[in-house]
């Protein structure tokens, strides 16, 4: 049979589509799409070049790269009101498409995503684009009809492409809203002024416009995109406009007469090789690289051992990952520097020459900083710290001991993950949540070393009484042998004490109602639980606990079967490891007195068999069984 029909109605479970799912179909011409379906994977409908028309539901955010590419029959698409994402080469080579309307919901159309739709005449654009991609819509009518600059939309005004590009003098209207990736890419215009109207400016606007002198941008600019002004090889100046905060990754890489720039106060972060291969990266003898009062570069060659840094004052930030994979082993840090970049030591020797101090200057840890800084022991976050980012000590197995912040409300996800030797640590007061896997794998915390060799006694971790949410992972394999909830504690996440061998005992304060699947799996010397309001267990959230004791339910469990069948895992598990230690100690050693008895013993146990009717009252509970149903069924 010819299959030339899809209705996702008909599986009303249906919430996924795989990559490729209906590729290469060339009779399928209609699809109905339930409305449960979240994602549709890359080139999921692929050269079905019979399809007609498209309805997207509600339900889904995103359309992955290629998924109606070569659609050639496709002349109609609903986007509905759920879909943000249009991804790269969706709808490549759909040349049967005359127009498209975009919703307001949509924010981002991907590299190529309507290109050779060879009849795409009518675009109306939505009000919520804040990204277009190079080419989005090359070789279509809309742009073969247009010459010089061509602009998109009317309430957002967009410049997506400069098809003039041997014109010297480039003039972008004063009501332009955003500039497209690759909007200008090699044009051979010798200055460019944009608007105060320009908001966005979007992935290497100006890449390798080689001719370039100059730039002025204005002043409702808020970010320098990653790669905007790369490759421009004669541009020596930069006018910045008054509410710059951010200058992306490579945003000068490769303008090799750029000796000299004026950064304003306003710019907060500044990307990774923003100035690689300039004028100013390139002076001769420098080893630290700065633009103007920013560190932006270390141009130091490897060395045979950790170095040491200062760097010099004045200096108000450290750009993103500039000592990253550098022999860096010490630093000292300016007064009043403000900013710190992501991943600015991230893979460095950091820690090698003695502790980090950050200044007090500093209000933000940001996301990577000292990633997997295998020699750091200690660290000191000065009070002034208010935020510290995701994986900021990820992987740093030699840390030891941090000062966290007073004014920190959050933990950030795999913030210590895998910093085995962390031992403790104060959770500081206005914590609210512990992020994602924030201690996996945090094997000694909770142990200090005593005095004598290979001696050590545990500690309490206490958790302030601001604690509302413990995530997923957060304590994985941690050392833990006693812990203190506070009492505004609502969630404990999946996986969230796995395997914590050591943990003893645990009292869940009244506000957690309930307990995530895999939650203490595996804490194997864990005796007592007390969980006073808990509404719902998750599935193996106490497996393998194999020396609990006493457990109470508490009746405001609203799940009485998983109960049980979670009741019947732990009394396996009690069967797998209890009941052999019982019969191996208790019974071949305690009690029985000679090997004759221990023979007769082994005999008993190896005969033993489970007596369904003994169990069960002790009558012939078939016969009851048989009595009910019959009653039943009368």
């Amino acid at each position: 049979p010819v299959f030339e029909k899809l209705d996702a109605n008909l599986s009303k479970a249906l919430v996924s589509i795989g990559e490729a799912a209906f590729a290469y179909c060339p009779n399928l011409k209609e699809i109905t799409l339930g409305s449960n379906v979240a994602e549709i994977g890359a080139s999921a409908f692929r050269e079905c070049t019979s399809l007609t028309s498209v309805v997207l539901p509600d339900s889904l955010i995103q359309l992955s790269e290629k998924t109606f590419l070569d659609c050639t029959a496709l002349t109609a698409v609903d986007f509905g009101s759920g879909v943000r994402y249009l991804g790269s080469y969706v709808f490549q080579g759909c040349t049967s498409l005359k127009n498209i309307a975009f919703p307001e919901n949509i924010e981002m159309i991907g590299t190529s995503c309507f290109y050779g739709c060879s009849a795409l005449s009518d675009i109306s654009l939505g009000a919520g684009v804040s990204f277009i991609g190079a080419t989005a819509f090359g070789e279509t009518e809309f742009l073969q009809s247009r010459e010089g600059v061509v602009y998109l939309g009317d309430t957002n005004k967009w410049l997506i492409v400069n098809k003039d590009i041997e014109n010297k003098d480039i003039e972008i209207a004063g009501d332009t809203y955003g500039i497209a990736a690759y909007a200008f890419h090699g044009n051979k215009f010798e200055s460019v002024k944009i608007p105060d109207s320009v908001q966005l400016v979007n992935t290497a606007a100006f890449y390798q416009c080689q001719e370039m002198l100059g730039a002025t941008i204005g002043n409702g600019v808020t970010e320098l995109s990653s790669s905007m002004f790369s490759g421009c090889s004669k541009l020596t100046y930069v006018t910045f406009g008054a509410n710059v905060q951010r200058i992306g990754s490579s945003a000068f890489s490769g303008c090799t007469l750029l000796q000299e720039i004026d950064i304003p106060d306003t710019v907060t972060s500044i990307g990774k090789n923003a100035f690689y291969n300039t004028a100013l990266w390139n002076a001769a003898g420098a080893t630290l690289i700065y633009a103007d009062n920013w560190l932006v570069g270390d141009a130091k060659e490897p060395s045979d051992k950790p170095y040491s840094v200062s760097i010099k004052e004045g200096t108000v930030g450290i750009a993103d990952y500039v000592f990253s994979q550098k022999d860096v082993g010490g630093v000292t840090f300016s007064d009043g520097i403000k900013y710190i970049g992501e991943g600015a030591f991230s893979w460095s020797f950091l820690g090698y020459n003695g502790k980090v101090e950050i200044p007090a200057s500093v209000t933000e840890i940001r996301d990577y900083t000292f990633y997997s800084c295998y020699y750091l022991q200690n660290v000191y976050l000065p009070n002034s710290v208010t935020k510290v980012g995701r994986s900021v000590f990820y992987n740093c197995v030699s840390l030891t001991n941090v000062h966290l912040p007073t004014e920190i409300t959050e933990i950030s996800d795999y913030s210590f993950f895998g910093c085995r030797s962390l031992k403790m640590l104060a959770i500081p007061d206005k914590v609210q949540r512990i992020g994602m896997a924030a201690f996996y794998w945090c094997i000694s915390l909770g142990w200090e070393e005593g005095p004598l060799k290979d001696e050590y006694s545990s500690l309490k971790l206490v958790l302030p009484e601001s604690l509302e949410e413990i995530g997923d992972y957060a304590f994985y394999r941690s050392g833990l042998s006693e812990i203190e909830f506070g009492k505004n504690l609502k969630k404990i996440g999946r996986s969230a004490f796995y395997e914590n061998w050591n943990l003893k005992s645990v009292s869940l304060p009244a506000g957690v109602t309930e307990i995530s699947d895999y939650a203490f799996y595996g804490c194997s010397s864990l005796e007592r639980i007390s969980m006073p309001n808990v509404e719902k267990i998750g599935r193996s959230s106490f497996y393998g606990c194999s020396s609990l004791k006493n457990l109470a339910l508490p009746a405001t469990l609203d799940d009485p079967e998983f109960t049980g069948v979670m009741l019947e895992a732990l009394s396996m598990e009690s069967h797998r490891i209890v009941n052999p230690k019982v019969y191996e100690i208790s019974f071949s050693e305690k009690y029985l007195r000679d090997d004759e008895s221990y023979e007769m013993y082994q005999i008993i146990a190896n005969c033993g068999v489970y007596d369904f009717n003994w169990n069960f009252g002790g009558g012939n509970v078939f016969a009851f069984m048989m009595r009910d149903m019959i009653r039943r069924d009368a």
